[in-house]
C-alpha cells in the first residue's frame, strides 16, 4: 500500500517548500506516497533507484506533467527537455556536442578570466556576491558562445535570466515577471539566430553557429523560434550555476577549515564542491507523466497521474547518504563515509548526486552541461577560498520554504587578494 495524503496538499507544498515530501518520507518510512497537488493525483518519490527508473524510463513524458507556468519559465514546448526517444537523443547531441570535453574546458577559462577582472571592482566595496556571479557567468557564457553583446544587452540577460531562474518555483507576480523578461529573452535569441545564419559560411564555428545551424536530420534546420529557445538552454542553467556558488561561499563560511584543504589539494575541491552540490537546495522536484500503466517497485503509475521525484530528499535520503544531514565533503574522498557509500553499491559517489539527473547522460535525461557545472563550482570553489571576505550582516539564513531558496539575501563585503 502506497501512503496517502488526505485532501489535496497544494497549500502544504507550497508552504513547506523543500521538506513537503521529505517530512512524509520520514513519516512513513516510505520511499513513496501518493497526493493530490493541484487537484491532480500525484506519486512522489525518492532514492537511486527511483531516480534511474524516472530518468530512463522511456514511457514516462515530461510533456503536461510540469505546471505551464514553470514550464514557460525554463523549458518551454519544442526544447530539448520536453522531447522523449529518438527526438531527445537527436536534440540532446547538440548539447553534448556543445558541452563536450573541449567546449567545458573553455567555458571554464572564460568563467575564470571573468571572474578574476570582476574581483578587482569588488575590492571597492560590498556587494550582493549572487547577483555578481550570475553576471560574471552571463559575460563568461556570452563569450564563449560567441555572441558580442554591449554592457547594456549584458546587464539585461543578467536580469533576465535571473528572473527565469527565480520566477520556476513560484506562482502569482514573481513566475509573471520571470516570464515576461523571458519573452524579451526570446526575441533576443531568435533575432541571434538569425543573424548568425545570415552569416552562413563566415561564422567561425563557435558554440552558437553550433546551435544556429543544427539540424535534427539532414536537411531539417531548427525553426527560428525552437533555436532561440535552445540558445536559451544553454544560457541559462549556466547562470544558474552562481546559486551553487553562493552555497559554496556559505558553506566556508560555515566551516573556515576546508579553506586550506581546498587550496592546497585537489581531491578536497572536487568534494567540497561534490558536497554542495548534493546538500544546496536548488530545484526540489522534477515532474513525469506515464503515457501508458507503469509498474516500479510494485506501486502502479497511470496516465491520470502525475509522478514527482523529490531531487532534494533524494540527496538527502538517510539509507543512501551516510549522516545526510551533515555537510561532510570527506564523504567524496575516503573515510567511513565513503566506504560505506560504496558497500551500499554506490560506486561513483558524485554520480549519485541527483541535482541535474541520473542515469546515462548520453540516452537519458542527465544534463550534458553536469561537468561544466563541476568545474565552474570547483574553480568558484578555488576562488572563494583564496579570498578575504565576510558576510557583512552575519551569517545568512536559508528559507527552505521558498522556491528556488534564496542564498542572495545579504550582501558580501568583499577583499580580494588577487
Amino acid at each position: 500500500m502506497v501512503p496517502r495524503c488526505p485532501g489535496d496538499s497544494s497549500i502544504a507544498f507550497l508552504s513547506e517548500g523543500y521538506l513537503f515530501g521529505r517530512r512524509r518520507f520520514d513519516r512513513w518510512n516510505s520511499d513513496v506516497f501518493a497526493c493530490r497537488l493541484g487537484g491532480r493525483r500525484t506519486i512522489v518519490l525518492r532514492g537511486q533507484d527511483a531516480a534511474r527508473w524516472f530518468y530512463e524510463e522511456p514511457r514516462l513524458s515530461r510533456v503536461g506533467a510540469m505546471p505551464t507556468s514553470v514550464v514557460h519559465s525554463l523549458q518551454d514546448e519544442g526544447s530539448v527537455q520536453a522531447l522523449s526517444g529518438a527526438e531527445h537523443r537527436a536534440r540532446k547531441s547538440l548539447f553534448l556536442r556543445t558541452f563536450g570535453h573541449e567546449g567545458r574546458l573553455s567555458l571554464a577559462e572564460r568563467f575564470s578570466q571573468h571572474w578574476d577582472q570582476a574581483a578587482e571592482a569588488w575590492n571597492q566595496g560590498s556587494i550582493m556576491l549572487l547577483d555578481e556571479v550570475s553576471a560574471v557567468l552571463t559575460r563568461a557564457t556570452l563569450d564563449w558562445l560567441g555572441i558580442a553583446v554591449t554592457p547594456d544587452q549584458e546587464a539585461e540577460r543578467t536580469r533576465e535570466l535571473q528572473a527565469m531562474i527565480d520566477g520556476a518555483g513560484s506562482f502569482g507576480p514573481r513566475n509573471w515577471r520571470g516570464r515576461t523578461l523571458r519573452r524579451r529573452t526570446e526575441a533576443w535569441a531568435a533575432a541571434v539566430i538569425e543573424q548568425r545564419r545570415a552569416l552562413g559560411a563566415a561564422s567561425n564555428g563557435a558554440p552558437i553557429d553550433v546551435i544556429a545551424g543544427w539540424e535534427d536530420a539532414p536537411g531539417q534546420p531548427l525553426p527560428v523560434d525552437v533555436a532561440a529557445v535552445e540558445l536559451l538552454n544553454a544560457l541559462r542553467p549556466v547562470v544558474a550555476i552562481a546559486r551553487f556558488v553562493v552555497f559554496a561561499a556559505l558553506a566556508l563560511a560555515r566551516w573556515p577549515e576546508w579553506r586550506a584543504r581546498v587550496l592546497t589539494e585537489p581531491s578536497a575541491r572536487a568534494a567540497f564542491a561534490a558536497e554542495v552540490r548534493r546538500s544546496a537546495p536548488f530545484f526540489p522536484v522534477v515532474a513525469g507523466r506515464p503515457t501508458e500503466v507503469l509498474n516500479w517497485n510494485g506501486v502502479r503509475f497511470t496516465p491520470r497521474e502525475r509522478v514527482l521525484l523529490d531531487l532534494f530528499a533524494t540527496n538527502r535520503h538517510p539509507g543512501e547518504w551516510p549522516d545526510a544531514d551533515r555537510f561532510d565533503p570527506a564523504r567524496f574522498i575516503g573515510g567511513d563515509s565513503a566506504r560505506r557509500i560504496v558497500a551500499q553499491g554506490g560506486g561513483d559517489s558524485a554520480r549519485r548526486i541527483v541535482a541535474q539527473g541520473a542515469g546515462d547522460m548520453v540516452d537519458g535525461h542527465r544534463c550534458p552541461g553536469e561537468p561544466s557545472t563541476e568545474t565552474i563550482l570547483e574553480l568558484a570553489v578555488t576562488k572563494l577560498a583564496s579570498g578575504d571576505w565576510l558576510f557583512v550582516e552575519g551569517m545568512p539564513s536559508v528559507d527552505l520554504r521558498r522556491i528556488p531558496a534564496d542564498p542572495g539575501v545579504r550582501p558580501v563585503r568583499v577583499h580580494w587578494k588577487g
